[in-house]
């Protein structure tokens, strides 16, 4: 859903990657809110509040940021299975800082995973989805510049996204559920104005025009395009999100990671509900990248 919002065929109304994730993290945000004051819930301690405020910004405010703008240049599939590679950086990170021991089939385990994304890279999709222009050297080159910078993106999203996982799942013991979606989410949306005015400010003492600030707020000043980021934010971040933080506190941090990231699993053959196609590469990378986390699953 997010992936048809930024391909909005009006450049004029189209959001970037960093205004649909701002507007999903604050609609998350202010419905946990109105969760908290009905329910109840403690405030986290200044420690926990710190660990989970960094994983906000790291997986909500630049993680999410970056999967978006990859999915917009290299597609939802490409982007989901190179951001399978969370996984074994988050075990990675796990072992070195939590303590969590590998297992020689974690590793295997990791390598298959490393093996499906590369599968699903060298898939040709594009090709098969449309001809038009694609025998043109030019075109092609640029198709391929694009799925490059896409995968670019995924791999920075994968190591944010494992890093605030491992982050998040460090700061929760003891925690409630409700207050550190909260205290996550909170910083998230922050985190994106405070990188934006940052840019906005560097700009200004190199002289360029402030822009980054204004690029942010774009959907509110478009209400048909904020309706669908509404629309969009309340399944992958309203309802999403409660069972995503219970898992994040209740299991080992790279079993969470694992778990999180079959999720181009299921946008597999929804991604072909709505029209999109995909080549024999990406079917079997996918299957082969779900078996490797199936196997870090089972190591734990």
């Amino acid at each position: 859903m997010f992936s048809r919002v930024l391909a909005h065929p009006d450049g004029e109304r189209r959001p970037t990657a960093f205004s649909a994730c701002m507007v999903k993290n604050l609609t998350a945000c202010t419905a946990f809110i109105g969760v908290w004051l009905v329910y109840g819930g403690a405030v986290p301690d200044p420690d926990a509040i710190m660990g989970l405020a960094w994983s906000g910004v790291l997986g909500f405010a630049i993680g999410d940021a970056l999967f978006f703008g990859s999915a917009a240049r290299c597609g939802v599939q490409v982007a989901g299975v190179v951001g399978q590679l969370n996984v074994p950086i988050a075990a990675l990170l796990a072992w070195a800082f939590l303590g969590e021991d590998l297992s020689l089939q974690e590793i295997l385990s990791m390598m298959l995973v490393l093996a499906g994304a590369s599968l699903v890279i060298l898939d040709k999709p594009a090709a098969k989805a449309s001809g038009i222009g694609l025998d043109k050297p030019v075109a092609k080159a640029s198709t391929i510049g694009k799925k490059r910078h896409g995968i670019y993106l995924a791999l920075a999203c994968a190591v944010c996204t494992g890093a605030a996982n491992i982050l998040g799942h460090g700061s929760m013991d003891g925690v409630e559920v409700v207050p550190s979606a909260v205290t996550r989410l909170g910083a998230g949306v922050i985190g994106a104005f405070v990188i934006s005015a940052a840019l906005d400010l560097i700009s200004g003492v190199r002289g360029r025009p402030r822009l980054e600030i204004g690029v942010l707020v774009k959907p509110f000043r478009h209400p048909d395009i904020l309706k669908l980021l509404f629309c969009a934010a309340l399944i992958s971040s309203v309802i999403n999100l409660l069972p995503y933080h219970f898992a994040l506190r209740e299991l080992r941090g790279g079993i969470s990671s694992a778990l999180f990231a079959t999720m181009p699993l299921f946008t597999l053959p929804i991604g072909r509900f709505f029209g999109e196609q995909h080549g024999w590469r990406a079917v079997v990378g996918t299957l082969i990248g779900f078996f490797g986390v199936a196997g870090i699953l089972s190591a734990g």
